[in-house]
């Protein structure tokens, strides 16, 4: 199960733009018989009203490929999409093919790629993906 102290810590959840605060972010669990299986921070109104940026969603190893990700995902959403959010976006490194695939697969599309930036000594491109969960047409989509 995920141990959360191996992939972050306190300041991850309060790392947020300038202009927003921690109270705008929601991090959410899910928690099994084992314990802690997935987390997901998802930041209000960003960069505009009714846009939401999904900042992480880490699903423990042993859960993937069942069909949990796409759940809690649909989960994530729901619960959004009920507090005002009508789009999603978020954005996955050019080099994690997988995770590109999955989100694609959920109906995200790119609108940008932005870098590279320089993350933890290496050198990173991101792909910003963005799903609408409403009529409204996605600004600066390339699609």
């Amino acid at each position: 199960m995920l141990k959360l102290h191996d992939f972050c810590n306190r300041a991850l959840f309060s790392d947020v733009p300038p202009e927003k605060s921690a109270h705008n972010q929601a991090v959410l669990g899910w928690k099994g018989p084992g314990g802690l299986y997935a987390i997901a921070a998802i930041l209000r109104d960003y960069p505009r009203d009714g846009t939401w940026y999904l900042g992480f969603m880490i699903v423990d190893a042993a859960q993937r490929g069942r069909g949990v990700g796409r759940s809690i995902y649909s989960t994530v959403e729901s619960w959004a999409a009920a507090r005002g959010a009508t789009e999603i976006r978020l954005a996955v490194l050019e080099a994690n093919e997988a995770a590109e695939r999955f989100w694609r697969s959920l109906g995200f599309i790119e609108y940008r790629r932005v870098g590279p930036d320089t993350f933890k000594m290496r050198s990173h491109r991101r792909i910003e993906l963005s799903r609408r969960l409403s009529g409204a047409t996605v600004e600066g989509s390339n699609k």
